[in-house]
C-alpha cells in the first residue's frame, strides 16, 4: 500500500479512530509513522475542532523532545496524519520492563520533559494529559505524545499549512541538509527552502527534516525565566563539592540528618531544641541552576518562625 511518497508497512497500534502504520519515506529511505484518521469516525463523535486543534498545534511545535510532524494527506475518506516514529514505544513500558529506573536515568528524562513543556509553554500550549503513558522513548531520549486523533472536514481544513507568524517556529535551513535533499530526491532547492521558509509541512518540508542529522539535534538546556529563588546559589566546581560543603556545615552544627535511598542530592534534616514545641524537619535539595548549583530548602513540619532561625544558622555556617 502507498499513501503519497511513503510505502506503507505493519500496524504499530490502535487509536480511537483509525490506525497507526509504520512506514517509508521512498525518496529519503527514513522512517516515519502514519496515523489514519477516519473521516466517519471523527464526524460521528463530533470531534472534529479537537483533531484540527491538535494538527494546528503540531504545526506550531519544532523541538527535539516533541513528535515532529512531517506531513498531513487527506483523501476523500481518510486524513494521513504524518510523523516521526517513536521506536522505543511508551515510557511508561520503558519503566515496567527495566523496574526503578537510575537517579541518572530519571533525571534525564525529566530534563528532556521539561524542556519540551517549556517550548510548548512559549507557543501558549498547554499538554493538560501530562503523564508516563502519553510519553514515547527514542533511543535514551523521551518524545512528548498527544493523545487522540481524528479527521477533519470535507471542506480541505487540512491543506492549511499556515500558522500565524507570531506562533511560528523559526526555520533555521541547513544547507548540507539541503543538498542531501536535492540529491537524493531531485526535489527543487527553490521549492524546498520556500515552503520551509513559510513553515509548511509537507512532502518537500518532510524530506528536510528526515535527512536531518539526529545526531546534530542539541536538546536546549532548561534555563528558569525567574529571577528570584529559595536557598542559597553555589559557584563551587562539582555538585560532589558542593554536597560536600552540606555535610561539614551539619556535622558543625550537629544536626540529626539522613539522605533518602535513591536520592543522593536530597538530605532530610532533623533540628531539636528545648524551647520549640515541635522539632523543626527540613529538606535540603540540590539542583543545577544554569551554570551553578543551587540548595533549595524547605519545611517539612514544625512552626514557621524556628524553621526561619535554623534555615538562618545553616546560611550562616555554610561556605558556598
Amino acid at each position: 500500500m502507498k499513501i503519497g511518497y511513503y510505502k506503507v508497512g505493519k500496524t504499530l497500534g490502535m487509536g480511537s479512530f483509525g490506525k497507526v502504520k509504520l512506514a517509508e519515506h521512498e525518496p529519503t529511505g527514513k522512517r516515519v509513522a502514519i496515523k489514519i484518521l477516519n473521516r466517519e469516525k471523527i464526524k460521528s463523535l463530533d470531534m472534529e475542532e479537537k483533531v484540527k486543534r491538535e494538527i494546528r498545534i503540531l504545526k506550531m511545535l519544532s523541538h527535539p523532545h516533541i513528535i515532529q510532524l512531517y506531513e498531513v494527506i487527506e483523501t476523500t475518506t481518510d486524513v494521513y496524519v504524518v510523523t516521526e516514529v517513536s521506536t522505543g514505544g511508551e515510557l511508561f513500558d520503558f519503566i515496567v520492563e527495566r523496574g526503578r529506573l537510575s537517579e541518572d536515568d530519571a533525571r534525564r528524562f525529566f530534563q528532556q520533559i521539561i524542556s519540551g513543556v517549556e517550548h510548548c509553554h512559549k507557543h501558549m500550549v498547554a499538554h493538560r494529559d501530562l503523564k508516563v503513558r502519553t510519553a514515547g522513548v527514542r533511543g535514551l531520549a523521551v518524545t512528548g505524545r498527544r493523545r487522540g486523533s481524528g479527521s477533519g472536514s470535507a471542506g480541505g481544513w487540512w491543506r492549511r499549512d499556515w500558522v500565524p507568524p507570531a506562533l511560528a517556529t523559526k526555520t533555521v535551513i541547513d544547507d548540507r541538509v539541503l543538498d542531501a535533499v536535492v540529491a537524493t530526491t531531485a526535489f527543487a532547492r527553490e521549492r524546498v527552502v520556500a515552503e520551509l521558509l513559510h513553515g509548511r509541512r509537507n512532502y518537500l518540508t518532510a524530506a528536510y527534516h528526515l535527512l536531518k542529522n539526529p545526531a546534530s539535534i542539541v536538546t536546549p538546556a532548561y534555563q528558569p525565566r525567574r529571577r528570584w529563588s529559595l536557598g542559597v546559589t553555589s559557584h563551587l566546581a562539582s555538585a560532589s563539592v558542593v554536597m560536600a560543603e552540606l555535610y561539614r556545615a551539619l556535622a558543625a552544627l550537629r544536626w540529626k540528618w539522613k539522605t533518602p535511598p535513591a536520592q543522593s542530592f536530597q538530605i532530610r534534616v532533623l533540628v531539636e531544641r528545648e524551647s520549640w514545641a515541635v522539632p523543626v524537619r527540613l529538606c535540603l535539595q540540590l539542583f543545577k541552576y544554569g551554570c551553578f548549583f543551587h540548595v533549595d530548602l524547605h519545611r517539612l513540619d514544625g512552626d514557621l518562625f524556628p524553621f526561619i532561625k535554623a534555615a538562618d544558622e545553616l546560611m550562616a555556617e555554610l561556605r558556598l
